[in-house]
């Protein structure tokens, strides 16, 4: 689609010729022009790519390298129509008919004892209030906007694990979750999406408002790329980052045996402390970390075994869109400038230019 990516949102193309402050009216019409516009492609051209919509973005890049917009357009328009496709026959096989419902429940006897009075239902019943869901959950603070909780039941943990291992099983082509983790699921696309809505709007959206209420986007949650990621003992230690969301909920999924591997937390992304080591979270089956998503972060190395978890990458449509177009600042900017030496925890290979120069400067004597 285009100037649409792959979140859904609108990049710079779509303003073109809107001018300065475009109308409500100005901005729906550009929207219907996008989404139904005309597909002027001779018969031969449809031939070509009937059929052929795919499960990755990937195939829709690879058509929208061949024509301009219309092209752009009809790439989404495969892509989108294979997801479901998928969607539909997932659900026709899913393990756990339950989780990936079109009109799906979370379910008590999913939750721990505490939250089910409080998230437990479908999406007609009205949320709690944020105050009220920590005060339940007896949320552990770890610092200055990160706390911890338990939130799953083992089971529920075990129904999420049991859908992940079938789907690998299917040796079904894969996105992967994001650009840091080139393993993993992707559960909207297997069916999951429904209750990840509802996980937002009964848990993350209340807990974001409540904690978050100095932030622009606290109250405006509304949808969320969510994913299965998996570390193994000696190779999948995660590189300091911040992710793409306003908020974020972390879950462990488990596997049996596992140690080791804690949530390390270094300060928010443009802040003066970005590089400062604040706290580390400990995982245990069920346990939930909810955090900034500019809250820079990483996953120590296990000491044994495979660990699963379910991330929530919740985002708010409204602030984007400010952001996108210039009326407000993008989350983490203006930078300010780095106050301390960093720890050496929070250095990043990946997303710190000086990581070398750091880690030479702070090396011991005689080392490096």
């Amino acid at each position: 689609m285009h100037g649409v990516d792959d979140a859904y949102f609108c990049g710079g193309s779509f303003w073109d010729g809107l001018g300065d402050r475009p109308t409500l009216r100005q901005i729906a019409e550009r929207a219907v022009e996008t989404l139904r516009g005309p597909l002027p492609l001779d018969e031969a051209d449809r031939e070509r790519w009937r059929g052929r919509g795919g499960r990755g973005a990937a195939q829709a890049s690879s058509l929208s390298q061949h024509r301009g917009p219309l092209w752009c357009r009809l790439a989404a328009e495969a892509q989108a129509a294979g997801k479901l496709r998928v969607v539909d026959e997932y659900r026709r096989m899913a393990r756990c008919p339950d989780l990936v419902a079109p009109a799906p429940v979370l379910r008590a006897e999913w939750l721990v004892p505490a939250l089910r009075p409080l998230v437990a239902g479908d999406a007609h019943a009205p949320p709690s209030s944020g105050e009220a869901l920590l005060r339940a959950a007896r949320a552990e603070p770890l610092a200055d906007g990160i706390v911890a909780f338990d939130l799953f039941e083992p089971r529920f943990c075990e129904l999420l694990l049991a859908e992940a291992d079938a789907d690998e099983a299917s040796l079904a082509p894969h996105d992967p979750p994001n650009t840091m983790n080139r393993g993993g699921l992707i559960v909207n696309e297997i069916g999951l999406e429904p209750l990840m809505d509802l996980l937002l709007r009964r848990l993350i959206a209340p807990l974001a408002a409540h904690l978050y209420s100095a932030e622009p986007f606290a109250a405006s949650l509304d949808h969320h790329h969510s994913f299965v990621v998996a570390y193994r003992h000696r190779g999948d230690e995660l590189d300091m980052h911040h992710d793409a969301s306003e908020a974020t909920l972390n879950v462990c999924l488990g596997r049996e045996g596992f140690t080791g591997g804690g949530l390390r937390f270094c300060g928010r992304f443009g802040g003066e402390a970005h590089r400062r080591n604040v706290a580390v979270a400990d995982h245990a089956v069920g346990r939930a970390t909810l955090h900034l998503g500019r809250q820079r972060h990483g996953a120590d190395d296990l000491t044994s075994g495979e660990r699963l978890n379910l991330i929530v990458w919740a985002r708010s449509s409204a602030f984007r869109a400010a952001a996108a177009y210039g009326y407000i600042a993008p989350d983490g900017y203006p930078k300010e400038p780095e106050q301390a030496r960093p720890d050496l925890e929070c250095l990043s290979l990946a997303n710190d230019d000086d990581y070398h120069e750091q880690r030479a400067r702070q090396a011991p004597s005689g080392e490096g």
